[in-house]
Parts: structure tokens; sequence; C-alpha cells
């Protein structure tokens, strides 16, 4: 789709890219290209920007709107100043050119700008480029408190220099150094789900399988003497299976099934971890008795989300739990949430083993 309100050069590019196995439809203000779109659902726009009745800017966002939001949008503008080019690019536009322009600008411009549609619709690279844009605006407030905190407490270090007192300038690197281990578990979390979520992160394809037990239980009770809890702690586990996982991404998916239980349950509260054989399988089964959380707030859990934050004043990314579905998936395992009784949940995690 070509708008342009200078007829001999939308004829002329229509021409150029008719020639260059493009169909191009032409029309001359937005009201129309509009109405136009509606029909033939154009797989990119080229759009000027000074035209009479609707500007370029007013039919992008009218375009995004009623038509698609995904359709490529390339703007061209006579107008060469900077602000117009940021004012362009800050609509969302793919692309700005400049005229005059040459026939092979504006084909190369429409090869990229498709060639790059046709990338993201495929499943993999249009979820990857989701990830980046979600993990670029949810981060951004967690990663701020922290660094909040550090730039506080330093500011007030170097004002009170000359008269603080040892134990005074301790607490405050205290909260620094709590803030630093927050920002590098955050970091830790959210690169470890984007790579998982990517599938680049690599599996021992067979080679080198991890012994599951010893490094369950070593995690288990990290977690554990994190809340002061380890005598809640209870292991069952039965045997040694080999699966064909990093000891990293073991570590990272029980994680935060492990953490849940014991946050979501009050000390004096088991937690109860087994590991057992079952028709060629191996089943880890994460118990608690708590009464915060039930199966299907777990079952229903999206990446980016939080618990009841205003009752547990929980603070994260919320992507625990995706990270652990998405480890589990390396391996075609299955991961299922079940209701505790009297109360409680239960996770149960179903490898394979044939392989």
């Amino acid at each position: 789709m070509l708008v342009d309100d200078e007829l001999i050069l939308a004829d002329t590019l229509q021409e150029i890219l008719e020639l260059n196995g493009f169909d191009a439809t032409v029309a001359t203000d937005g009201f129309k290209a509009l109405e136009v779109s509606r029909e033939i659902a154009p797989d990119i726009v080229i759009c000027d920007i000074l035209m009479p009745k609707m500007d370029g800017f007013r039919f992008f966002q009218e375009f995004k709107e009623k038509i698609s939001p995904h359709t490529p949008f390339i703007f061209l503008s006579a107008k060469a100043e900077y602000s117009d080019i940021r004012t362009g690019m800050l609509h969302g536009a793919d692309d700005y050119l400049i005229k005059p322009i040459k026939a092979v600008e504006i084909v190369n411009a429409i090869k990229t700008r498709l060639l790059r549609h046709s990338q993201i619709l495929s499943p993999e690279l249009k979820r990857v480029e989701k990830l980046e844009r979600t993990i670029g605006l949810i981060t951004m407030n967690e990663f701020k408190n922290p660094l909040t905190a550090i730039i506080g407490f330093l500011d007030l270090i170097k004002a009170e220099v000359d008269t603080l007192e040892k134990d005074v300038l301790l607490e405050y690197l205290s909260y620094i150094d709590l803030g630093t281990n927050k920002l590098i578990g955050l970091l830790s979390k959210v690169t470890t789900w984007y790579d998982v979520q990517k599938r680049s992160v690599p599996t021992n394809n067979g080679a080198n399988r991890t012994e599951l037990s010893n490094i369950l239980a070593q995690n288990a009770l990290e977690i554990a003497k994190k809340y002061h809890r380890t005598n809640d702690l209870a292991l069952q586990l039965r045997f040694k299976p080999l699966i064909n996982l990093s000891p990293e991404l073991i570590k990272a998916c029980f994680t935060e099934l492990i953490d849940n239980a014991f946050k979501f349950s009050n000390t004096g509260d088991r937690v109860l971890v087994t590991l057992y054989s079952e028709d060629n399988k191996c089943i880890v089964t994460l118990e608690d008795s708590g009464s915060r959380s039930c199966a299907g707030e777990l079952m229903d859990y999206e990446p980016f989300t939080q618990f009841r934050t205003q009752v547990f004043e929980q603070q994260g990314l919320g992507i625990g739990l995706n990270i652990a579905k998405s480890i589990a998936e390396i391996i075609r395992a299955d991961v299922e949430f079940l209701n505790n009784k009297p109360q409680g949940i239960i996770v149960k995690v179903t490898i394979p083993l044939n392989d």
C-alpha cells in the first residue's frame, strides 16, 4: 500500500514496485487508504507524512488500531530533520525513507522489512521478540528498587564520611550488600529464563547424565536454611536416577518449586521432598501444608506476575515457575500442581527415563 498525495511520485513508485514483482496499490490520502486497506489487507505500508486531511502519523495510528497492529510500516517524507525522523520512529514505524529516493533504496527497504516480519511471525522468533520487549519493560521496575537503595546509602556514606560511626557504616554497607545480592539474583533468574525460552541452553544430549537425588537434597537444604526451617524439611529420596540435564538446570528447575513450598507455608509446617521410580519414570513430589496458596493459582500462573502481592508483600519478577516448566519441557517432563489434603500444595514432576 502506497499512501501519498503527490500523484506523479506515487505512480512512479507503483511502477517501480510492480517491475520488481510487487503488487502495489496507491491511495492519495489517509481516509481512502484505510478504506482500501480493509479490502486488500496490505503486507506492508509506505506512507508520506505531510498529507492533507490526515497526516501520516495519524494514519499510522488509525491503521494500527483498525487494520493491523503488526503490518510493517515505512514513513516517506521530504523532511530530513532529526526531530521528524525521531517522531516517526517513536510512533513505532519500522523504517524512514527520505525523498528523493532511489528505486533500489525503496525496493531494498521493502524486502528487508518483509523478511524481518516473516521471521518475527515464526513461532520461535516471535517468542524471542516478545521476551526481549517484556524483559525490557518489566525488569526495569524490579531493578530500580535495589539500585535506588544502593545509590541512596552510598550517598549517605559520602555525605557523612567524616563523622560516620563504625556500626552505622556497617549497617549502611549491609543494605548495599543486600541490594547488590538482589540485583545479582534478579539478573541470574532473567538470564536463565531468557536462555531457556530461546532454547539456547544446551542439554547434555545423553553424553553426561546428572545424578538427580544429591542435587535435589542439597538444593532443598539450602532453601530450608534460608527460611531458618531445616527442622521442617523431610527428604525421602528412594533411588538415584540419572537425567539428561546439567546440574545448573536441575537446580534452576527445582529452586522455585521448593522455595514456594516454604514461602506459602508457616514455620512448623512440614515440607516433604520425595523421589521414587514408577513405570520407567522418575517422580519428584514436593508437598507442603500451607494455607497461603492453592494449586489453581499455580496452574493458571503466567510469567511476570506475582501471587497476591498485597498479602505476601512479594517482590521479584514472578518468572521462577515458568523457568521450572520450561526446563522440564527440555526433557519432556510434566509438572503438575495438586491440592494437598487438608490444605497445601503437592507439586509433581514426572521425568521419563527411556532416553
